[in-house]
C-alpha cells in the first residue's frame, strides 16, 4: 500500500489535544504521525476545512436487519419481534440477506463507523462480512432452551462454529493474499448465545467449548445479557 500525507484544518487524535492545521503521515496503511503542519507540502492531499478523527465503533449491530427497516414499535417488545419476523430478510432470499448486510456496512461507513460488532446467522452473512471493507467482529447467533437444548441446538452451535472456520479460511484470507493493495481490515469471529431467557446454560457451555477449540479463528462470545 502506497504512503501518503494528508493535511486538514483539524485533526482530533483523541488521546491528545486537537491539532489545528494538522498533518497526517500514513505508511503501509497505518497512521505513523499526527502533528501540526509545517511548510506547505505540494505532495500532501489537502482535505480542506475538514475534521479528521478516528473512526467510530458500533459495538453491537444486526446488519442483516437493515433489510427490515421501517418497522414501527407499537409499545410491546413481543409484538415488535413478531413484526420483525414477518419481514425478516431470510424469508426473502439469500441475495436479500447479503444485500442487507452490504447496505448496513455502507450506511455505517457513510456515518463514520469503521468498526462494528455484528450479530447474524448463516454463510450469507459471513460472505457479506468478508466482502466488506471495514473492521468486523462477527458473531453467529445460536439459541435454544427446553427439551431441544442438548439435541438440535447443541448441533447448531457446532455448525455455526464450522461456518466461521470455513468463512475465515475460504472467504476472508484468500482475497487478502491475492490482492496486496486491498485494505486488510480486521476480522474477529465468535459465537453469540442469544440471551438467558432464550438460551439454556448448556448451549452457553457448548458455545464456550467451540470457541476454545477454534482459537485463532473464533475469539470471543457475545450475548444479550439484559434483553
Amino acid at each position: 500500500m502506497s504512503n501518503a500525507v494528508y493535511h486538514a484544518r483539524w485533526i482530533l487524535p483523541v488521546a491528545s489535544s486537537p491539532i489545528e492545521n494538522g498533518r497526517l503521515v500514513v505508511k503501509d496503511g497505518c497512521i505513523v504521525t499526527a502533528e501540526k503542519a509545517g511548510a506547505p507540502d505540494s505532495s500532501a492531499i489537502d482535505l480542506g476545512d475538514a475534521v479528521v478523527l478516528p473512526g467510530f465503533v458500533n459495538a453491537h449491530t444486526h446488519l442483516m436487519l437493515t433489510g427490515c427497516h421501517g418497522i414501527r414499535y407499537r409499545g410491546s417488545f413481543t409484538d415488535w419481534i413478531r413484526d420483525l419476523v414477518t419481514v425478516h430478510p431470510r424469508l426473502a432470499s439469500r441475495d436479500a440477506v447479503r444485500q442487507a448486510v452490504r447496505d448496513g456496512i455502507e450506511q455505517s461507513v457513510v456515518a463514520g463507523v469503521t468498526t462494528v460488532g455484528d450479530i447474524g446467522d448463516g454463510m450469507d452473512v459471513i460472505e457479506a462480512w468478508a466482502a466488506g471493507r471495514m473492521n468486523i467482529a462477527g458473531f453467529l447467533e445460536v439459541l435454544g432452551i427446553g427439551s431441544k437444548r442438548a439435541g438440535g441446538h447443541a448441533k447448531a452451535v457446532q455448525t455455526a462454529a464450522e461456518l466461521l472456520r470455513r468463512g475465515f479460511l475460504e472467504l476472508w484470507v484468500p482475497p487478502r493474499q491475492q490482492d496486496p493493495l486491498r485494505p486488510p481490515g480486521v476480522f474477529v469471529a465468535g459465537l453469540s448465545p442469544h440471551a438467558p431467557y432464550s438460551t439454556d446454560a448448556r448451549v452457553y457451555r457448548e458455545a464456550i467449548e467451540c470457541v476454545s477449540g477454534l482459537s485463532g479463528i473464533c475469539r470471543g462470545l457475545c450475548t444479550h445479557l439484559a434483553e
